[in-house]
């Protein structure tokens, strides 16, 4: 076991008792992360701050819970997605900001070439114009790494439709970035 992986497994336990040092330190081990993951979902800042307290607030509430140290960054992520769905079902607001990356990673080789050409903000651009419920579905499996089965729970909604609004943003997608649609 890494040095680090120990840390932050000592860091749990004495959080999990109380102790306010510890507390802190996972805060600030893991709050970069969180943040961004709260920014990948939502557009103002003032909510994106309000989801990320939220979520931390649940995370150190809910630390006696945790079954395995192991996976205490997954956890966190599930209790961030989860806060962040929340504001969303009652906000209906969402904004995805998204990882190129993984975005390049999907789209064909046709979409990579003019997809590559693109500014950042037009990406934006292009993903702000897919429907909430594209988008969801786009940040939730792409981003987030989410199953079809884990989302359509999530969201309450069938597998399929899950599959479904998933391949329309991925050609909604192909035909803005290829210039055809």
């Amino acid at each position: 076991m890494k040095q680090a992986e120990r840390d932050i497994k000592e860091l749990v336990i004495e959080a999990i008792r109380g102790d306010k040092k510890s507390q802190k330190g996972l805060y600030d081990h893991f709050a970069p992360k969180m943040l961004a993951l709260c920014y990948r979902y939502l557009d103002n800042k003032q909510d994106v701050f309000d989801v990320f307290q939220e979520g931390f607030l649940k995370v150190l509430s809910n630390l006696d819970q945790l079954k395995d140290m192991d996976a205490v960054e997954w956890w966190m992520k599930k209790i961030f997605v989860n806060e962040a769905l929340q504001f969303i079902r009652k906000q209906r607001q969402f904004n995805m900001i998204s990882d190129f990356d993984t975005i390049t990673n999907v789209l064909d080789t046709h979409a990579n070439n003019a997809l590559s050409k693109m500014a950042v903000d037009e990406i934006s651009k292009l993903i702000k114009q897919l429907p909430e419920g594209r988008r969801l579905i786009l940040n939730l499996y792409i981003i987030e790494g989410y199953s079809h089965n884990e989302i359509a729970e999530m969201l309450g909604i069938s597998v399929s439709t899950s599959k479904s609004q998933l391949h329309d943003a991925r050609n909604f997608l192909k035909l803005r970035i290829t210039g055809r649609g």
